[in-house]
């Protein structure tokens, strides 16, 4: 016989005893042995069901925890209340000791902060049937409260030139804002939640108000002590293929030679004005005689057209020195190319392995300040051309877009003082600039607004010059959350963050995407293109960066092709140091298909699901699910 079946004849010979009782007039013990039993049967009957029914309603709150805490997580997902009700069922199944249970009722409130699921359970009676109770129900509410840790947020943007393609910015600030929605909800503010955002090109606007950062750039300033030109010139002045060019030799006083091959630097004090100017300086190659010393350098010099040959230059103080950071011209004003605020990175020449912006990213400006980003005018810089008579005073970095013969226009950033644009409206062209070329809107640092964090990715665009620098971004991304810089940063973030690392109920979060790999653009030298004799090849150059040009050493390489490599590993490493430190990073790349940057966004992302592949239409369902994951559940009640 079953369970229920045996609990049924109880109860059938419980009523049979009690009515036999009650006929039986044989004597008064009988008649008290019967008024005993009644509140004995009646208390075994209510804790069998009691019992029952707390279990019940034990099983029931437990299923509804689950399925709340399952509906939290996906609060904005239209999948919410499926979720709710399949984790429901899977903790109380139908027929649990008997009962029935209604559909979980789901009930949010305005703002998505709370969400509330109840259930009712019905089973039948036992013991308590006896006196007319056929069925017990009982009743279950959980309520979690969908709460953000305390989080300060950076996110890290490409805004380099290719975001203009397939509506990817346009879709990335939508993106954007969808995260902002779902962490501040309906509010302007939300408890201990920061967010800052750090927009990147080839190089990081920091805010010109932060000029107390940086510190006025070592002049390499050299004597030279003899300045001597070939014997021979090369061509003739009436040829269309040779113009008439000399190579000039400095010597240069005492045994340091601060520049290094391929830079810019400007010559003064020559009698010879030929001998002055802004030149590309080459410590290699041709001509053997000059490059064999390692305190000589040579440029060319060019009198076409000057009616003779340039002499032997006067002795005098002879100086040769990198361009100077300033221009004084009155015409130089705050909205034509006065310092904008980006900054270049902090690198020690001597020591490539150790670069100031990764295993020393960190560190305050008062102990490692920056460099001011300075593109020097390309103006008056020119290299010997033997394809065409009428460009031999060549620019030695052209617009990359242009081929090596182009007019005067297309120089790199020829600028002066009628022609620095890029401090204007953003002409998403190859046409801007300026010594700020490239330098795009200004970092964000933390604050608590909402308003001011969308408004700061409404200015974000497309910015043209110098590439793809992503390792400048993630830098400065991290210096944004660094307790380094506390109180350096000034309004609107607190002078208390940002907040140490591991701080209990604070997050640090990186939210880097990126929609291409790294790249060093080429600085559109004239190189050899066959016609050149061999000492005319000029070195590797690239487009002006955070790094500087190639030539400089910024990059720890002087090939191009090898630039980007390098800039991955700065990615990695930094990663990896920002991760030891509790930073959580998410990591997006946007429709770029070089396997070689996504397997390093792979490994910098904390977890392997925090690496997403996006397409630009995918950029929104991207965000959401960040949002998602970084709000954290409690129960309240």
């Amino acid at each position: 016989m079953s369970k229920a079946g045996r609990i049924a004849t109880l109860v059938a010979r419980g009523r049979n005893l009690w009515t036999r009782l009650r006929r039986d007039q044989r004597g008064s013990v009988a008649v008290f042995l019967g008024i005993a039993l009644v509140p004995l049967v009646a208390a075994i009957g209510i804790g069998v069901d009691s019992a029952r029914g707390y279990l019940v309603r034990s099983r029931l709150s437990q299923s509804l925890d689950s399925a709340a805490l399952a509906g939290g997580r996906v609060m904005f997902e239209s999948y919410r209340d499926a979720d709710v009700q399949m984790y429901f069922t899977s903790n109380f199944p139908q027929g649990y000791l008997g009962a029935t249970v209604t559909t979980p009722v789901i009930t949010p409130d305005a703002n998505n902060e709370n969400l509330t699921v109840t259930a009712t359970a019905t089973l039948p009676a036992t013991f308590m049937q006896i006196f007319g109770q056929s069925t017990i129900t009982v009743k279950a509410s959980t309520t979690i409260n969908r709460t953000n840790r305390g989080m300060e947020l950076a996110l890290v943007l490409d805004n380099t030139y290719s975001m203009a393609s397939n509506s990817k910015m346009v879709n990335l600030k939508t993106a954007a804002n969808t995260l902002l929605d779902i962490l501040f909800g309906e509010d302007d503010t939300a408890a201990n939640l920061t967010v800052g955002v750090v927009p990147f090109v080839a190089m990081v606007n920091v805010g010109a108000q932060h000029a107390d950062w940086t510190a006025a750039r070592p002049s390499s300033q050299v004597t030279i002590s003899t300045l001597t030109r070939s014997s021979t010139i090369t061509g003739s002045a009436s040829s269309t293929s040779n113009p008439r060019t000399y190579y000039a030799c400095a010597t240069v006083s005492g045994s340091v030679m601060p520049f290094r091959d391929g830079q810019m630097v400007d010559v003064s004090g020559a009698a010879q004005t030929d001998y002055n100017g802004r030149r590309q300086i080459r410590r290699a190659s041709w001509p053997a005689s000059c490059t064999s010393a390692a305190n000589k350098f040579w440029y060319v010099i060019d009198n076409h057209g000057s009616g003779g040959d340039p002499t032997t230059p006067a002795t005098g103080t002879i100086i040769a020195k990198l361009p100077t950071e300033t221009f004084t011209n009155a015409t130089y004003t705050s909205t034509n190319g006065a310092w904008k605020g980006c900054v270049e990175q902090r690198f020690d020449p001597s020591d490539p392995t150790d670069p100031w912006d990764t295993t020393g990213a960190e560190t305050a400006p008062a102990v490692k300040p920056f460099y001011k980003a300075f593109d020097p005018s390309s103006v008056g810089m020119r290299f010997y051309d033997s394809t065409n008579k009428a460009f031999h005073y060549q620019c030695t970095t052209n617009n990359s877009t242009s081929g090596i013969n182009g007019g005067a226009n297309d120089c790199d950033n020829n600028w002066d003082a009628t022609h620095i644009v890029e401090n204007g409206a953003q002409t998403q062209t190859y046409n801007n600039r300026g010594p700020n070329k490239g330098c795009a809107v200004p970092i964000l640092p933390l604050q608590s607004s909402r308003a001011a964090v969308s408004a700061s990715i409404e200015t974000m665009q497309p910015w043209n010059g110098g590439g793809t620098n992503i390792p400048i971004g993630l830098a400065w991304g991290w210096r944004v959350l660094s307790p380094n810089y506390r109180g350096l940063w000034g309004n609107p973030t607190v002078g208390t963050q940002p907040f140490d690392y591991n701080m209990a109920l604070i997050d640090k979060v990186v939210v880097l995407l990126s929609d291409g790999a790294n790249t060093a653009l080429e600085g559109g030298l004239p190189g050899c293109n066959g016609s050149h004799g061999s000492y005319n090849c000029a070195p590797n150059e690239s487009e002006y960066t955070g790094y500087g040009r190639l030539t400089g050493g910024g990059f720890n390489t002087t090939s191009l092709a090898s630039a980007p490599a390098q800039s991955d590993s700065r990615v990695t490493t930094m990663c990896t140091l920002m991760k030891a430190k509790g930073i959580i990073i998410y990591t997006i790349m946007l429709e770029e298909p070089d396997p070689a940057i996504g397997a390093v966004f792979q490994g910098c992302a904390t977890k392997p699901e925090y690496y997403f592949q996006a397409t630009s239409g995918s950029l929104n369902s991207i965000f959401q699910k960040i949002a998602n994951q970084l709000s954290n559940l409690r129960l309240s009640k």
